[in-house]
């Protein structure tokens, strides 16, 4: 039997708020999803920009995603994708976004950590 390859990208940033998790209906089965916003801090032109990207995290991996928080820093191994969605104007939107299969957990936020030193 002959092995899938498949490219696998790393992205890291901070989350911009707690994940949501929703339950789909695929093939007739329920299946769990937890979506989330991810500040990737990107050098464009020699600045500094802000690129936010959609995650997904399907399956088993939504009890991982339950367990981050608004402001922490994740690295994420998974696939990269093209979110596509109708805006308010009625014009179709393209946005990065990103399939997420593995998470590892970076760190709080700067504020939060010298706060818990401080308690």
């Amino acid at each position: 039997m002959e092995k899938k390859l498949e490219n696998l990208e790393m992205i890291a940033g901070r989350l911009g708020k707690d994940p949501v998790v929703y339950t789909r209906n695929i093939q007739g089965k329920p299946v769990q999803v937890a979506k989330f916003d991810l500040a990737v801090p990107e050098i464009r032109n020699g600045k500094k920009e802000t690129v936010w990207v959609k995650v997904s995290a399907w399956r088993e991996r939504v009890n991982a995603a339950k367990l981050l928080h608004k402001g922490e820093a994740v690295m994420l191994h998974g696939k990269k994708c093209v979110e596509k969605y109708i805006n308010r104007a009625g014009a179709q939107v393209e946005c990065p976004a990103f399939d997420a299969i593995w998470f590892t957990f970076l760190g709080k936020k700067k504020q939060e950590q010298e706060a818990q030193a401080g308690a």
